[in-house]
């Protein structure tokens, strides 16, 4: 009895700390995600750019692609942090 009671305190004890570790682990991750890290920085300067196989290539990236994976223009990103 003794045993059995020792054994269910340790499994009761044992269930509390993981939950204790998760319920703290998530709390963690979300006050993270409030802190506004990256937000300030400028986009590098424009060192070079490939060589496309044709014109049309190129004004392809620049008409769909551009707006968010290039330097020359503000990403989406950094117009909505600036409102």
């Amino acid at each position: 009895m003794f045993l059995s009671g020792v054994l269910l305190s340790g499994v009761l004890l044992s269930g509390v700390l993981l939950s204790g570790v998760l319920l703290s682990g998530v709390l963690t991750f979300g006050i993270i995600q409030l802190v506004p890290y990256g937000r300030a920085h400028s986009n590098p300067p424009v060192t070079g750019e490939p060589k496309w196989p044709t014109p049309e290539t190129r004004q392809l990236m620049v008409d769909s692609c551009f707006a968010c994976h290039s330097n020359e223009v503000e990403s989406a990103r950094q117009q909505s942090n600036s409102s």
